[in-house]
């Protein structure tokens, strides 16, 4: 029974780290077929440890015992985040890349929402737009953890890189299921 037990909480424990998302507006069958899609960042309404981005930025050089300016620390990070996640997603998809094209069809803004102190945990939209327009095509929410151990920037690296890996299969799960209900439409 005790080995019961712990498999039961091992196994919960797995479930609650991984990364939760979720299909919250329109449809994932336009961006379907798509071989090229724009990738983009959007850190306008982040929130780092419950403080508007610039204030965390502030509080974290403030914070450091060298008094070195956290922004540029930040801003490498997340360049390094950014080509992590898309490496990381187009690992794990079949058919479709994610890269900086202004002239793809779509284009996918990963929206950046919360993080929190220690920078291992975040939440964020996915939106996927016709490039020029605002009008989304579908969003899909996530929570994204990383690791443990390490410095905000690096934190912050794993979160996102697990963040590209859990939306490469969510991706690859919803595309085999419109592919599925078109295959079907086909037949009739």
């Amino acid at each position: 029974m005790k080995k019961l037990s712990f498999l039961i909480v091992a196994i919960l424990g797995c479930f609650a780290t991984m990364s939760a998302q979720k299909l919250t507006e329109g449809s994932l069958e336009p961006i379907y077929g798509q071989s090229v899609i724009n990738c983009v960042f959007d850190y306008s309404q982040l929130e780092a440890a419950g403080m508007p981005l610039q204030e965390f930025i502030e509080w974290k050089t403030a914070d450091d015992k060298n008094g070195e300016d956290f922004g540029p620390k930040f801003d490498r990070g997340v360049k390094s985040a950014q080509m992590n996640f898309m490496e990381k997603a187009n690992d794990k998809l079949k058919d479709v890349r994610f890269a900086k094209k202004d002239n793809a069809e779509y284009t996918l803004t990963v929206k950046m929402l919360t993080i929190d102190k220690p920078g291992r945990e975040n939440t964020c939209e996915y939106i996927f737009t016709k490039t020029g327009s605002t009008e989304p095509v579908a969003v899909i929410t996530m929570d994204g953890k990383g690791g443990r151990f390490g410095s905000f920037t690096n934190l912050m690296n794993d979160a996102f890189k697990d963040g590209g890996e859990q939306f490469g299969d969510f991706l690859n799960k919803q595309f085999k299921q419109i592919a599925k209900e078109q295959k079907k439409k086909a037949k009739k």
